[in-house]
């Protein structure tokens, strides 16, 4: 029976994996580049992405997500691996 509860939990789990990877691939497809490139532009030459006709906003709120998801996408491995 736990390795029934188990293996569902587990299973939610990659899901919830899939579909943060899923999100953060839409933001490098939004930005044409990876988190590392997007958050250095966003701390130092956010000029270059309101040139590319972002909105100031929009790319805070974008970074702050992307983040956030990052951040969850990893506690939700380092979960699986233990």
């Amino acid at each position: 029976m736990s390795s029934q509860i188990s293996g569902r939990l587990l299973s939610e789990e990659e899901r919830r994996i899939r579909e943060i990877e899923e999100r953060i691939n839409r933001f490098r497809q939004k930005y044409g580049m990876d988190f590392d490139k997007f958050f250095e532009l966003v701390e130092s030459n956010i000029g270059k992405l309101l040139e590319r006709g972002f909105d100031l906003g929009e790319v805070l709120e974008d970074s702050l997500v992307w983040e956030n998801l990052l951040d969850k996408l990893d506690e939700l491995k380092r979960k699986i691996k233990s």
